[in-house]
């Protein structure tokens, strides 16, 4: 090598060297700029915090031991919410039930999780306090097991592989009619999430993903960051391919959108799909003397369309899909000879009247709505006790 090519190789050499520790240097500039405005933004400014994580069995289910602010359908009066150490929006709870107690747990979604309201305005523990001051019945304790993201594939998962950890007497399905019949169908809810579909007309189960580096970084990153919170919250939500990404992570959940595109014989397969799970659900418990009770909760898109409250009706839902739906849950209910209470007509007629049952007119339960919500159960639920 001569004394050019010697020269030229070591300005080569020095100029790599020199990128390599540029780029180094960005890095560690990058990662510290991050970080700090990480820590900044967990000083200054409250940021919602993820409150699900993974599990092999369900999907996602509830962290434990969170404390957060929650502001969705509540901007002007933010909550602090905590979850318990099972990651269920409730007071701390026992898996050992107390002799003479009648434990009832209510399995279900968002609407029986309640971040929107205080834990003791919810219509889990406005139950359980008048039960315990009615003297015609035992000792009872009300475990809320609601999570959002799940729908009645999770429950069915839940209720045949976790609940019987509670020792219950009495179970409750909260089954909401908006969207809780599509999230685990495996032609519209989240590849993040357990699916369910038919073969030779009995249920398919399409398991949960293994945990892999996606759902890592989903959980320790994305779910864990306040500056991915603020990134999202600023408008990166917006982006369709980034909303779709999301919605893959069981991050967000819009179900019944996709359902709109299933033919007559996509929603017919949902209808047998929860047929079977009701029918089995009742089965299990009833082989282990537990008593089933549902809640069926309306849709607000559904009560706002008949009350004429066209301007809360936001997604569009086809009101002959819903009433198909209706007519095969309550008959199942029926013919399985299950408690249920379905107060559509009620909460129809309140609407009218310009109560507020769901928040904005179209959004979970208000206060208000949570107290209907115990009105509407009350009776079954009390009748359920009794006969057991």
């Amino acid at each position: 090598m001569d004394r050019n090519e010697m020269r030229n190789f070591r300005t080569a050499r020095n100029r790599s060297k020199r990128l390599i520790q540029n780029a180094i240097l960005f890095a560690v500039s990058t990662a510290a700029a991050l970080l700090l405005a990480e820590i900044m933004l967990r000083l200054f400014v409250p940021m919602e915090k993820s409150t699900v994580m993974y599990d092999p069995l369900l999907g996602l289910r509830g962290r434990p031991h969170v404390k957060t602010v929650w502001t969705r359908e509540i901007e002007n009066n933010p909550l602090t919410v905590r979850t318990n150490s099972h990651g269920f929006h409730d007071v701390e709870r026992n898996e050992s039930k107390s002799k003479g107690t009648h434990r009832i747990v209510f399995v279900g979604d968002s609407f029986t999780e309640a971040y929107q309201v205080p834990i003791n305005k919810n219509f889990v523990r406005r139950l359980e306090r008048e039960f315990k001051a009615d003297r015609k019945l035992p000792g009872v304790e009300h475990i809320n097991a609601g999570l959002h993201t799940w729908g009645l594939g999770s429950y069915y998962l839940y209720i045949k592989h976790r609940i019987m950890k509670w020792s219950p007497d009495t179970v409750v399905l909260c089954l909401y009619m908006g969207n809780d019949l599509h999230d685990n169908y495996y032609g519209t809810g989240s590849s993040a999430l357990p699916r369910f579909a038919t073969e030779n007309g009995n249920l398919k189960h399409i398991p949960a993903p293994g945990y892999n580096f996606k759902i890592w970084a989903r959980d320790n990153v994305a779910g864990r960051s306040s500056l991915v919170r603020l990134l999202w919250t600023s408008g990166l939500g917006s982006s369709k391919s980034v909303f779709n990404m999301a919605r893959r992570q069981g991050l967000v959940g819009t179900p019944e959108i996709a359902a709109q595109k299933l033919g007559d014989k996509g929603l017919a397969e949902i209808a047998l799909i929860a047929k079977l799970q009701i029918r089995e659900i009742n089965a299990f418990l009833r082989a282990r003397g537990v008593r089933l009770v549902a809640f069926v909760i309306p849709d607000p898109r559904r009560v706002n369309a008949i009350a004429g409250k066209t301007e809360n009706i936001g997604i569009p839902i086809t009101q002959e899909h819903a009433v198909f739906f209706e007519r095969e849950i309550i008959d199942t209910l029926r013919r399985e000879q299950i408690p249920y209470a379905y107060p559509l007509e009620e909460f129809t007629a309140q609407v009218r009247a310009g109560r507020e049952i769901y928040l904005n007119g179209g959004g979970h339960f208000s206060v208000y709505g949570h107290r209907q919500a115990a009105t509407a159960i009350r009776e079954p639920l009390r009748k359920a006790i009794i006969e057991k």
